[in-house]
């Protein structure tokens, strides 16, 4: 007997390898590769090899035993009913391919050992065919874009490589700006000393072998508000995106982010004294509005995130607005 599957939208664009494993995860890779060359898997009547990228429509034949491994299917992933409606609830877009979501301070981008619940995690179990299209920290609010199918995740992540998604966060930063509006130039590394990222102004001085380490990285800000002279709130433009390459910017500034733990050594608390304000101890930095051309519908769309309650709170305190 023949196993007769016929590919959907779900695995369009997808490698022959990766729709084996997630149809039959019982399947080990060295067996996929010995049923693909003796020519009892075939894609539209033709051999293929394991990197054969699948299309909507087309056809896959195999033996009937490959039932036998569906068995071994993880079980989906769920979560409580309160976690799934403030997920729906955060959703701002969405069309046949896309969807946006508002996420909150505190809450992972991807699970990791450091992470036990993460926002794609979440959006996996409100819809498995969703693809994180791009991170923010856990610390950070704000926009974060899935794409629904294997072709949209494809489109938009050559947009994020080709920096054609333009995006605005704000930041509230302590110290005093050097200029109203500017760009920020650095090469940004990991120090392996400290695990955090690090910056070089210039790297003509280090070994050619060692320079691709070290990542060009550009941001533009704008200051729109001073309050009590000692915070600023900015419009921050990263032009690249490199890893905590906002933070790291604003530090280098001698103004970093409020709330930021890791690129800052102020004290919140102490500094909630000296303003006579009770700041919330979060992280000021909200990924805020994005613009792009939709490479799929064709058209512009442009995005707004509300900001979160800790934001909301000290922009009320000084009469800030955006």
């Amino acid at each position: 007997m023949v196993k007769i599957i016929n590919i959907g939208e779900k695995y369009d664009g997808a490698r022959l390898n990766r729709f084996f494993l997630k149809e039959f995860p019982g399947l080990t890779k060295s067996n996929l590769e010995k049923l693909l060359r003796k020519g009892q898997i075939r894609v539209n009547k033709g051999r293929v090899k394991s990197s054969f990228e699948l299309s909507s429509g087309d056809e896959v034949k195999g033996p009937e035993f490959l039932n036998d491994f569906v068995e071994a299917r993880e079980n989906k992933i769920s979560f409580d009913e309160k976690t799934m409606k403030e997920f729906k609830d955060s959703i701002i877009y969405q069309d046949e391919s896309l969807l946006v979501v508002n996420k909150p301070s505190g809450l992972a981008s991807q699970k990791s050992k450091f992470a036990k619940v993460a926002l794609d995690e979440i959006a996996k179990a409100h819809d498995e065919n969703l693809k994180l299209l791009h991170r923010l920290d856990k610390e950070t609010s704000g926009l974060v874009m899935f794409a629904r199918n294997l072709k949209a995740a494809k489109k938009f992540s050559e947009f994020f490589r080709e920096s054609s998604i333009h995006k605005t966060y704000v930041a509230c930063v302590s110290g005093t700006m050097p200029q109203e509006s500017g760009q920020i130039k650095s090469f940004l590394y990991e120090d392996e000393k400290t695990g955090k990222q690090a910056s070089k102004s210039d790297i003509s001085g280090i070994r050619r072998e060692d320079r691709p380490k070290y990542k060009r990285s550009l941001t533009e800000f704008e200051v729109k508000d001073v309050v009590a002279g000692k915070l600023a709130f900015v419009e921050l433009h990263p032009l690249t995106g490199r890893k905590h390459q906002l933070r790291v910017h604003m530090s280098d500034l001698e103004c970093p982010i409020l709330g930021d733990k890791k690129y800052s050594d102020i004290n919140v608390k102490d500094f909630s004294e000296e303003l006579r304000f009770n700041i919330p101890e979060n992280m000021f930095l909200h990924a805020w509005k994005v613009e792009f051309f939709h490479p799929i519908l064709r058209k512009n769309v442009k995005l707004k995130a509300d900001f979160p309650s800790h934001f909301k709170k000290l922009m009320k305190h000084f009469d800030t607005s955006f």
